[in-house]
C-alpha cells in the first residue's frame, strides 16, 4: 500500500475519533491516539501525517486556528529537512519561528499519545 493509501485510511479513523471535538489540542491528543493504535498502518510518519489531516478537516479553512496549526505544520517540515541537510554535512541555517507564532506543541503531543 502506498504512502497516499495510508495516510487517508489513518486520516479517515482518526476523524471518527476526533468526534465533536472542537478545541485544537484535544483534537489533536485524540487524533494521535487513534494514530498510534492503528492496527494496519504501523509506520510513523503516515500515522502522524494522517492524523494531522484529519484534524486540518475536521476544522475547516474557516476555523480561527487554521492558519496557526498549518504554520506548525510547515515548521516540522522546514526543520526535518534542515535536520536532514545537517545530518549529511550541509551547513544551513535552521529555519525560524514567525514572530508571535505560538505554537500547539504538535511534537510534544505526539510523543506523549499512548
Amino acid at each position: 500500500m502506498g504512502d497516499d493509501a495510508m495516510i487517508a485510511l489513518v486520516a479517515s479513523e482518526c476523524e471518527h475519533a476526533i468526534g465533536d471535538t472542537k478545541e485544537v489540542p484535544e483534537m489533536l491528543r485524540k487524533a494521535f491516539k487513534a494514530a498510534k493504535g492503528h492496527w494496519m498502518v504501523l509506520q510513523p510518519d503516515p500515522q502522524l501525517k494522517g492524523a494531522l489531516a484529519a484534524v486540518l478537516r475536521k476544522m475547516g479553512e474557516d476555523h480561527p486556528d487554521y492558519e496557526r496549526l498549518t504554520t506548525d505544520i510547515k515548521l516540522l517540515g522546514q526543520f526535518n529537512a534542515w535536520l536532514q541537510a545537517a545530518q549529511s554535512g550541509l551547513e544551513v541555517m535552521p529555519p525560524t519561528i514567525p514572530d508571535g507564532h505560538e505554537t500547539f506543541g504538535i511534537m510534544k503531543l505526539w510523543h506523549e499519545a499512548a
